[in-house]
């Protein structure tokens, strides 16, 4: 039997003249279906050791051309045939690469049809075969290759975008107007607005963000600051998908209620809560952030319910998939992080990677090439179960 665990203020329909039409709720349920992880030992590890779990490890360059440039990534999306980045340069740009990593297109700056300004996320929908852009109140749709296909006027600005089937879940920039912060706004393939919700209207006034994943079954899954749980959309509904016991640092709502409240309560570190997650079909990743500005990895194997975590990374293991690294998410069975050479010298890098046996000959006479004018390099990594 479904539990209500939080319920819905004001969920509402746009037409395309932005008005409100309608209405359709989209409550968030706890059901008999979740699933309970204890991490609860997770902050005992100060080291984080992967050598005995690493199975594979591929390294893809981004081709260095004057027009294919990076700034720092904000997101990297994978599709069959290509590479698609989303980085900070001019207010957000998008570049094409192959799979292989050769430059294909950077889409055209500007506020002409098929321009770009003012990027704030990228998603790739696989059953359309098409890039999308979000541009604060433009969604764009794009050929595989980039070639713009068509754009649609949206009346709200959204932070993260995701293709779900025909549909994109999006998620609301926060204290736009009283009505609608922070809400979770799910589109169809038209942009017309489907359902909305709120994962936890108590909090709207102090959390900046809601984050997607793919998950490893097809749903979408969502990530809130403040929280123990991992929730999932699903056939428009949302469900509490993951609870995490994080044992005496278990997060606890009251400690937000206001500002002052949650300035007094995290001077110490005794909360901890996901700070970001992906998954695989093999793995969780939780990123656990704790009060006192510190944060744990924390890698979850669902085949043996084992885990690996830490605080430090030991520099003798590949530090670049784990701690100097960017979170970039994951790609079938597969974590993805972004390494920037300018942030480490690329001897540092080299060591890093002599370390291990299992980088191909390739990967590792192009490591020795890296220098710090480089773009930046994609890491793929797959894991190995814990069997201790």
């Amino acid at each position: 039997m479904k539990k209500l665990i939080f319920f819905l203020l004001f969920v509402a329909l746009f037409c395309s003249c932005s008005r409100l039409t309608n209405s359709n709720i989209v409550q968030v349920y706890e059901d008999e279906n979740v699933i309970n992880i204890d991490l609860s030992s997770a902050f005992s590890q100060e080291e984080f050791v992967v050598n005995d779990i690493l199975e594979e490890i591929k390294i893809i360059k981004l081709e260095n051309t004057d027009s294919s440039l990076i700034g720092k990534i904000n997101h990297v999306v994978f599709s069959d045939e290509y590479i698609y980045v989303h980085d900070n340069y001019q207010n957000g740009s998008v570049i094409i690469f192959t799979k292989e990593g050769k430059f294909v297109k950077r889409l055209t700056k500007g506020n002409g049809p098929g321009e770009i300004n003012i990027v704030t996320d990228i998603t790739f929908n696989k059953k359309a075969n098409q890039l999308v852009v979000n541009q604060t109140n433009f969604i764009k749709k794009y050929t595989p290759d980039g070639t713009f296909i068509d754009e649609y006027y949206i009346p709200f600005i959204i932070q993260n975008i995701i293709s779900y089937n025909d549909d994109y879940l999006c998620s609301q920039l926060p204290s736009q107007n009283e009505e609608h912060k922070l809400s979770i706004i799910c589109l169809d393939s038209l942009t017309n607005v489907k359902n909305t919700s709120f994962i936890n209207k108590d909090l709207i006034d102090y959390l900046s963000y809601n984050n997607f994943a793919l998950g490893s079954d097809g749903s979408i899954n969502i990530i809130q600051p403040f929280n123990n749980m991992i929730f999932a959309y699903q056939d428009s509904s949302i469900v509490v998908k993951y609870k995490l016991n994080l044992g005496n640092n278990n997060f606890v709502p009251d400690a937000i209620v206001d500002i002052k409240t949650f300035e007094e309560n995290f001077k110490e570190d005794q909360y901890a809560f996901t700070g970001n997650y992906t998954e695989t079909d093999n793995y969780q990743y939780y990123r656990v952030d704790k009060g006192d500005m510190s944060f744990y990895n924390i890698y979850y194997n669902k085949t043996t319910k084992k885990y690996r975590s830490g605080l430090k990374i030991n520099f003798t293991l590949p530090e670049v998939l784990l701690g100097c690294g960017d979170y970039a998410g994951s790609y079938n069975n597969y974590f993805v992080r972004v390494f920037h050479p300018e942030v480490i010298p690329s001897q540092r890098f080299q060591e890093t990677f002599d370390n291990i046996g299992i980088v191909t000959k390739t990967d590792a006479d192009f490591i020795k090439t890296i220098t710090s004018n480089d773009n930046p390099v994609i890491v793929l990594y797959k894991l190995k179960d814990i069997q201790d």
